[in-house]
């Protein structure tokens, strides 16, 4: 039985062996190629891929901000906000 009551399971703080070996290889695989060739590598591409590239990475460097949802009862904190509903005269 891989499971047993009472069994702590993995130490707090330990590495996962197979993450660290991947992040050991592509550390190697940065210091080979080089800051100043990768930023030549990716000012060749097109401005579409180049800018996927950038927000790929965006992602790993600065954190997403998370959705915020506001809720308000009716006449609540609305004072003076009003909706106008204008139709087009194609609409019917």
């Amino acid at each position: 039985m891989p499971f047993e009551a009472g069994n702590p399971g993995k130490p707090k703080g330990a590495k996962n062996k197979i993450g660290q070996s991947i992040r050991d290889k592509f550390e190697q695989l940065l210091d080979g190629v080089g800051v100043d060739q990768m930023v030549e590598d990716i000012n060749k591409l097109n401005p579409n891929d180049r800018l996927n590239i950038i927000m790929g990475l965006a992602e790993y460097i600065v954190p997403k901000l998370a959705r915020s949802t506001q809720v308000h009862e009716a006449g609540e904190g609305l004072e003076g906000f009003e909706i106008k509903v204008k139709r087009n005269r194609d609409d019917s």
